[in-house]
């Protein structure tokens, strides 16, 4: 019973914090299309959009493309998204972009592509929101195209179940992990069956005449 508790706590955990919050950012709302912030040999550029009320929450989405390393490398490039409407900064948002180390059988100079999801915002009025993504200090990627993806009408959920989906599986992922470590000892504790000297014969208790 308390392993099927600890189970169920596990499975729990892993919807609210990983298998929710994707199914919100992958699957609910409309696409309205891409725009884009960089390609390679441009500059950096803001983009600006406008929004019937309507269509809020829109969700915003950034993709990056970068090239790979030649070398097994992991890096991590940080962002920052920031929104501005008709009375100043309204939103301001840090994303970081983690690249993949080239694994033995990959071809250095491949593109990957990393994505984040940085929130669902509410858009009122009609008014044009400047959008903008910077990077924070030295960038070690190298990037080949950065662009917003917009979807309208995206579900939303609240970032506060994060912590109590990661919390339920730490508990049930280690209360499973040290119940089956429990039943293991006590197997290796139980008494092994005796393979001693037979009963029977001269060295027995009896003796065949």
């Amino acid at each position: 019973m308390r392993r099927f508790l600890l189970l169920m706590m596990l499975i729990a955990g892993l919807l609210l914090g990983i298998g929710y919050p994707w199914y919100v950012t992958n699957f609910t709302g409309v696409s309205l299309g891409k725009l884009e912030f960089y390609h390679r040999g441009g500059s950096w550029k803001p983009v600006e959009v406008q929004f019937d009320k309507k269509l809020s929450p829109v969700g915003l989405k950034v993709l990056l493309q970068v090239d790979a390393p030649s070398e097994k490398l992991s890096e991590t490039g940080r962002f920052s998204l920031k929104v501005r409407g008709p009375e100043g900064l309204s939103y301001r948002e840090i994303l970081e972009f983690s690249l993949k180390p080239v694994g033995d059988g990959n071809v250095g100079g491949t593109v990957q592509v990393l994505w984040q999801f940085a929130d669902a915002l509410i858009f009122l009025g009609d008014e044009p929101y400047v959008i903008e993504l910077e990077t924070i200090g030295k960038n070690p990627l190298s990037i080949k195209l950065a662009e917003l993806h917009l979807t309208a009408n995206i579900g939303s959920y609240d970032k506060n179940a994060l912590p109590v989906g990661a919390g339920l599986m730490g508990v049930g992922g280690l209360g499973l992990l040290l119940s089956f470590l429990a039943g293991g000892g006590k197997n290796r504790k139980a008494p092994k069956s005796q393979t001693g000297k037979s009963q029977w014969g001269r060295q027995g208790g009896r003796d065949e005449k």
